[in-house]
């Protein structure tokens, strides 16, 4: 098997210049460390990359944890929800454009998805589904079904939160659109 380079360090091999070694780089917010680690000073390859590993793992655990989007709305997002989007992949024999929508995250380091075809469940049906399936974190259709039949018959949204009245939400939408005018 392959040996992988540690975390935040690149090799570094420039004789010509006296480079040779290891390049340990961290950045956390505002922070950003840098320090080369000589394969001479360290005597050898092995002793140098070990050096910059254990100095890359020390830093990690003194600076604050890596930000990272997880949970944040894109400015690309038109669902209104994260993970869950919108595709369109091609056409089907009518020449109508294949739709689904798609819930997406990481889990384990791996990207997971699941897509609901808006043919086969429709627009709204699907849309619910994907929205279920990111908060629910699963790709298991069984369970997402049971539980979008489950918070249907609660009177709850997809996202199990307590829809609003029908008549509500219609008044809701006349006012917003008299605004407009």
């Amino acid at each position: 098997m392959a040996r992988s380079k540690p975390t935040g360090a690149s090799r570094v091999d420039r004789p010509a210049n006296g480079a040779v070694g290891w390049l340990m780089r961290i950045r956390r917010g505002d922070t950003f460390i840098q320090e080369f680690f000589s394969d001479a000073a360290y005597g050898g390859k092995r002793a140098s990359q070990r050096a910059a590993r254990d100095r890359y793992s020390e830093l990690a655990a003194t600076l604050p944890p890596p930000k990272t989007s997880e949970g944040a709305m894109s400015v690309r997002n038109s669902s209104g929800v994260v993970g869950v989007r919108l595709a369109r992949e091609g056409t089907d024999a009518a020449g109508e454009p294949r739709e689904s929508y798609v819930a997406s995250w990481r889990e384990n380091g791996r990207d997971r998805t699941v897509r609901f075809s808006c043919s086969a469940f429709g627009k709204r049906k699907a849309f619910q589904l994907a929205c279920l399936a990111r908060e629910l974190r699963t790709t298991d259709r069984e369970v997402l079904m049971a539980k979008l039949a489950e918070n249907r018959k609660a009177g709850k949204s997809a996202a199990g939160k307590k829809a609003a009245p029908k008549k509500a939400a219609k008044k809701a939408a006349a006012k917003k659109t008299a605004k407009r005018k």
